[in-house]
């Protein structure tokens, strides 16, 4: 897709808080940027992203990964050359639990095709149910990363777990990915 952007002539300047990010050598980008980390220094994130901006005259801000969560937090006004959904409607797809509540809400039981799992909020290693029918999962994680099958009591730590660091115990599903 980036090899069609460019072909058609639109000028990519890419840039990331990775310290040796892939896309730092693709063909054809214009320029590369390093960025300070959004998760170490939210501030300085922001400033060198709107500097970026305002030094190449960009028009759109494309996010790849989880750049897309720090930038929206970013005000509204630099928010409208980023394209990426609302950031409520982001935030509330992102979070494994408003995801499940959003889809129940949003579409008739009779016209889902999936079955969702019961599903319950843990913030205290005492609200993890022993249950070889569930697994655990962060509220927010990727890829199936940090995947806790078939939990057991002592199988996180209170570091883990905690108000700040949410997780999901979730029915089992079996069946085709």
């Amino acid at each position: 897709v980036l090899d069609d952007v460019i072909r058609v002539g639109h000028k990519v300047i890419m840039a990331d808080s990775l310290r040796f990010p892939m896309g730092r050598f693709v063909e054809g980008i214009t320029a590369y940027y390093p960025l300070p980390s959004p998760a170490l220094s939210f501030d300085a994130f922001h400033v060198a992203v709107c500097e970026l901006i305002d030094k190449h005259d960009i028009d759109c801000v494309i996010p790849t990964c989880e750049e897309i969560f720090y930038l929206a937090r970013l005000p509204h006004v630099f928010l409208a050359k980023v394209f990426m959904p609302e950031p409520d409607l982001l935030f509330t797809l992102h979070n494994k639990y408003s995801f499940l509540n959003y889809l129940s809400e949003q579409i008739p039981s009779e016209e889902l095709t999936v079955s969702l799992p019961t599903s319950k909020k843990v913030s205290q290693l005492s609200e993890i149910e022993p249950n070889d029918d569930t697994i655990l999962k962060p509220l927010y994680s990727r890829f199936g990363r940090h995947l806790v099958r078939s939990p057991k009591t002592h199988c996180l730590t209170s570091n883990d777990v905690h108000e700040d660091r949410v997780w999901l115990q979730q029915q089992k599903i079996t069946g085709l990915e």
